[in-house]
């Protein structure tokens, strides 16, 4: 993950325990999993994917993410269905729904 993904999830999750339909007990769990088998990257490791992820996800909120991605060759985790539609076929996908299955 970018090195600020944190701060801006943080931020987000009265929206995705709505989302999510999920009590705030499993919700909590859920995230401390996630927390704990994730790594946050400093930009310099994905920088030279950065104008295409830009290019791609049309948004520059959203295209470090799309680099990080892209420079890693992993699963892009979102929910938006606008960078879902974005990056199809450019970069896989994965739902917060899909994740959480596979836990």
């Amino acid at each position: 993950m970018p090195e600020y993904f944190w701060e801006e999830f943080d931020a987000l999750m009265p929206k995705l325990k709505k989302l999510s339909k999920m009590d705030e007990k499993s919700l909590e769990k859920a995230v401390q999993m996630i927390k704990g088998q994730t790594t946050t990257v400093p930009e310099k490791m994905f920088e030279e994917y950065l104008a295409e992820a830009k290019r791609i996800s049309g948004d520059p909120e959203d295209a470090p993410y799309v680099a990080l991605a892209m420079a890693l060759d992993v699963p892009l985790l979102t929910g938006d269905k606008r960078v879902i539609e974005a990056v199809r076929g450019k970069v896989k996908v994965l739902t917060l729904r899909e994740a959480l299955e596979l836990l």
